[in-house]
């Protein structure tokens, strides 16, 4: 493992490579120091002999101050190697991380009044370069402590539910496989769009959070974290946010006095960042704790993911039934969860689909005869004692909204349906609750569709 320090010889810079030697003296990893000399360096500031002479001169200043550097920072069992780059500091520095294959970028905090102007040159580098940066505050003490094997670390890991933030899980996977630590996840959601995405109906009380929503959530989140190896505890925490996500964040990893806070980032640009701001941005900015920014490009490649739970939905119909097999066929080892829903929509003619808002009113006998069908339709083959099956009833509700609402619900790792099979003419009155089904779940959906038809 590489680190790499930068460092302008600014006592923050000083702060960040003593943290970068501590990180290498406890992940085993070997530490560059590296300055990028950028024509507006003024030292030394006794030159006057101007030309190349002059250019000879700054290099020779740099190349002695990151070796003084190198005698203050230097850990016992940690090598220290030393660069010097020209030209400007983010290309410098992007340049040295991808020749040397560098695994984590540590830079020091500027100062508040770049921050307010928006200059802040950490916040652009945590965006921009090719591995993860960490952003070290002037004050690293408890960091530091934890590093040393003193306590176990304490990170807090700022995260959503879309795959900006694979990259930081991963990060923080790896980091713990080395360093024990104690970890923490917030994620703070919509209540509105939460409530929609799971069909759930809004309480009366929208700054209560629901129970429901948090124990799906997080089970969803948790499931990420699945593999976690290494010493230390894991809590999620998942609460219905109505400000800035950022501070909120802040706050949390304050009370879990956290030592550092992990954050992945969309690297959003123009029109996109006006709408939606930058979270990874704020953090950085108004954070009194070191944070690692973790961009897409560390990202882990795409595994195969094994499916413990499957979602099949199916009509009753003998063309619906069709997708009951496969179902089962794509658990993991042959052993999982499979829950089998039926959507009752009311009518099912092209005119009362033109009509919204008609729902199914089943009564009580009505759904429980439909769960006995649907218990009826377990396929011989399978085995109770290796394979968990649940019946569900939705009553009324778009079909393929039902569908995805209840994969949602049960976490599934996929979803299986069959294609109806319908005529162009149908598809576009009626449409396709496959198709709608596939565009729009966020899971692996398996169609099955008759060769017949």
């Amino acid at each position: 493992m590489n680190i790499l320090a930068a460092t302008d010889f600014s006592p923050e810079a000083l702060e960040a490579c003593q943290v970068a030697a501590e990180l290498a003296r406890a992940l085993h990893a070997r530490l560059t120091l590296v300055h990028v000399l950028e024509s507006s360096t003024n030292f030394p500031l006794d030159v006057g002999s101007g030309g190349v002479n002059a250019e000879v001169d700054r290099l020779h200043a740099a190349k002695n101050l990151l070796d003084a550097l190198r005698g203050k920072v230097a850990k016992d069992g940690v090598s220290v190697d030393t660069d010097v780059v020209n030209g400007f500091v983010e290309d410098g520095l992007a340049s040295v991380v991808r020749a040397r294959h560098v695994n984590l970028l540590v830079v020091g905090g500027g100062d508040s009044e770049a921050r307010a102007a928006g200059r802040a040159l950490d916040e652009k580098l945590a965006e921009s370069m090719p591995c993860p940066v960490l952003v070290v505050r002037a004050v690293t003490d408890k960091l530091r402590f934890a590093l040393a094997g003193k306590r176990r670390l304490r990170v807090a890991v700022a995260m959503d539910r879309t795959h900006a933030s694979d990259a930081p899980v991963a990060w923080v996977k790896a980091l713990r496989e080395r360093i024990p630590c104690d970890v923490f996840l917030h994620h703070f959601y919509v209540v509105e769009a939460e409530h929609r995405r799971l069909g759930l109906p809004l309480g009366t009380e929208p700054f209560v959070p629901d129970g429901r929503v948090t124990t799906a959530l997080e089970r969803e989140l948790r499931q990420r974290f699945v593999g976690l190896g290494g010493e230390g505890e894991l809590s999620v925490r998942c609460e219905p946010h109505f400000g800035s996500v950022s501070v909120e964040a802040l706050c949390t990893a304050r009370v879990d006095a956290a030592d550092l806070i992990v954050v992945g980032t969309h690297r959003r640009r123009g029109v996109a960042r006006f709408l939606h701001g930058s979270v990874s941005r704020d953090i950085i900015r108004h954070s009194d704790v070191p944070v690692v920014c973790v961009g897409p490009e560390s990202q882990p490649k795409p595994t195969r993911r094994k499916i413990h739970k499957v979602l099949v939905a199916t009509d009753l119909s003998d063309a619906g039934n069709r997708a009951l097999p496969y179902a089962y066929d794509l658990l993991s080892e042959g052993a999982g969860t499979v829950e089998i829903l039926y959507v009752a929509c009311g009518p099912t003619d092209i005119m009362s689909t033109l009509m919204p808002g008609e729902a199914s009113r089943l009564t009580p006998a009505q759904k429980q005869t439909l769960m006995a069908k649907l218990e009826r339709l377990v396929p011989e083959h399978v085995d109770p004692t290796e394979v968990t099956t649940r019946v569900a009833v939705v009553d009324g509700g778009p079909v393929a909204e039902a569908i995805l609402q209840a994969a949602a619900r049960g976490n599934a790792d996929a979803i299986c349906l069959a294609s109806r099979g319908r005529s162009p003419v149908e598809r576009a009155f009626s449409g396709s609750v496959a198709t709608e089904v596939s565009q729009a779940a966020q899971c692996p959906v398996l169609v099955v569709r008759d060769v017949a038809a």
